[in-house]
């Protein structure tokens, strides 16, 4: 994993912290205009029956999205290249449970859409600078 600033060859194009019971997206980092935050919702609300702690990887035809829930109902995502491991894309999602959980975590209950994204921007960067380049 490469810890340099360019993150032109990152394989993590975007996450996303979403509540799972209203669908509501509290914090999102997008890489790339191709990729958007509606399509990992979308994947959300269609497993209607996500399990705490389960991890979840969902292939599409350009990327994939890995994605687990904390016991707060919180659902944390990455969206990757296809050929990103699920292994590095779920430890950087533990990271990103423990980081974000741990400073935004109260405010998460009642967040409004996007309205965590700055302030958790540092979190989600630090996640890309360390994960999205495994070579």
């Amino acid at each position: 994993m490469s810890s340099s600033n360019n993150n032109s060859r990152s394989q993590i194009f975007l996450i996303a912290v979403v509540r799972f019971s209203d669908k509501t997206v509290i914090a999102t980092l997008s890489k790339t205009k191709d990729i958007t935050v509606e399509g990992v919702r979308e994947c959300i609300a269609s497993n209607g029956n996500i399990i705490t702690g389960k991890r979840y990887t969902t292939k599409g035809e350009n990327y994939s999205i890995h994605y687990t829930q904390d016991a707060q109902g919180r659902v944390y995502s990455l969206v990757t290249s296809l050929s990103y491991s699920p292994r590095i894309a779920f430890t950087a999602i533990d990271e990103l449970i423990n980081n974000f959980g741990k400073e935004l975590g109260p405010k998460s209950a009642s967040a409004t859409e996007n309205s965590l994204s700055k302030v958790a921007k540092p979190i989600l960067d630090n996640i890309i600078e360390k994960f999205g380049d495994p070579a």
